[in-house]
């Protein structure tokens, strides 16, 4: 059970192909039990975003989930899902590929033999790290467990996921206006759109991409990855409850 709650954790935070839009439902049924471990409003979310983002039509689900994991992960990646940028306080929206961080967690990596799920990724992206936890539960380590939940993810996810939450909170209240087309596949634009808006979303002022007046302030797909990462956290500490491992301030 724990290995496969990883395993869709770890699936939610790669870069979307075809297999997770076909998955998408089990994936979402399987974290939406999270929602008896307290975590209802995160897991209700989810399953709306993931409606949602079927239901959109305006583009394919897999180009919108595409679409938004690059605005929120890739670039310009407002929120980095990299154990370094939070312990090694880089500066860089992906962090540099070498460092004492990295280091430690390919040390933790090479002493069980884990092999990168995301191997274009560094080995302290989330999915990367989650993907060992997946790995761990699977052979029944559970001090392994114990000690990469203690070390690493706990000390950073949290983080990650209140940075998120205020983000798209902003957004909600704020940014009615969001650039869905990132890549310009298509060339019509429905609405007028503050330049600066576009200027951060594709890198120029003139860019005739289209974009959408979200009633709900932000895109399905955005609202998906939110609440996966709520889930995350929730689960994350009911992990460290049933381990022994005791949250510090600023851990939880």
């Amino acid at each position: 059970m724990v290995a496969g709650v990883y395993a869709a954790f770890m699936r939610c935070f790669t870069y979307p192909d075809a297999e997770l839009v076909e998955s998408l439902g089990r994936l979402v049924g399987v974290l939406s039990h999270l929602g008896m471990r307290g975590e209802r409003d995160a897991a209700e979310g989810l399953r709306r975003a993931a409606e949602g983002v079927m239901e959109y039509g305006v583009v394919s689900p897999l180009e919108h989930l595409q679409g938004q994991f690059s605005a929120l992960f890739v670039y310009p990646a407002y929120f980095a899902p990299y154990e370094s940028v939070y312990l090694g306080r880089s500066y860089s929206a992906k962090p540099f590929l070498v460092g004492e961080v990295v280091e430690g967690v390919e040390r933790a990596y090479s002493e069980y033999g884990y092999s990168l799920w995301w191997a274009e990724e560094t080995a302290d992206h989330l999915a990367n790290e989650l993907g060992f936890m997946r790995f761990l539960a699977e052979g029944a380590e559970e001090v392994a467990q114990t000690e990469f939940l203690d070390r690493h993810l706990l000390r950073w996810v949290p983080e990650l996921v209140r940075e998120m939450e205020q983000g798209v909170e902003y957004w909600r209240t704020y940014g009615r206006y969001i650039c869905e087309d990132r890549f310009c596949k298509r060339r019509e634009q429905t609405l007028e759109v503050p330049p600066k808006l576009l200027e951060r979303a594709c890198g120029v002022v003139e860019c005739g991409v289209r974009v959408s007046d979200y009633p709900g302030g932000v895109p399905p797909g955005v609202d998906f990855y939110l609440n996966a990462a709520r889930l995350l956290r929730g689960f994350l500490r009911a992990e460290a409850e049933r381990l022994g491992i005791p949250l510090e301030a600023g851990r939880d």
